[in-house]
């Protein structure tokens, strides 16, 4: 896995003000939530950045009512939501396996990067033709 810096802000404000100090210096990162897909294209060197910021430690985005679902809220606290959210249970229930579940979010499956066949190759494959 290629190196890349760890931050884990306490807060929504504190991402944000995280968010705007590495645009501000024209530095790449990425969010991880669940990691079920960020933390494997890692390991296999794709679209690697050199920044990440956890959003495990921000209780704002783990709210799950029936007026609110935060970005993460797990996959499985959705499946077990029938009586506030019957629908969403339902579909929820039958997304990936169990230990996807349990682990991905709703914020990670919304912003994942589209299934490209480009990301799924080596460096060298990558080089030898534009972006998809």
């Amino acid at each position: 896995m290629p190196p890349f810096t760890l931050h884990t802000p306490d807060s929504l404000d504190e991402a944000l003000s995280l968010v705007g100090d590495l645009q501000q210096s024209g530095q790449e990162f990425d969010w991880v939530a669940g990691g079920t897909d960020l933390l494997p294209n890692y390991k296999w060197h794709l679209n690697a950045k050199p920044h990440v910021i956890s959003l495990a430690g921000v209780p704002e985005l783990t709210e799950l009512s029936e007026t609110h679902i935060g970005a993460m809220v797990r996959l499985q606290d959705l499946a077990d939501s029938k009586e506030s959210h019957p629908l969403i249970a339902k579909v929820s229930s039958m997304v990936a396996s169990v230990m996807i579940r349990r682990s991905g979010t709703v914020g990670g499956n919304i912003c994942l990067d589209t299934r490209c066949f480009w990301f799924n190759q080596s460096e060298e494959w990558r080089e030898s033709i534009e972006w998809c």
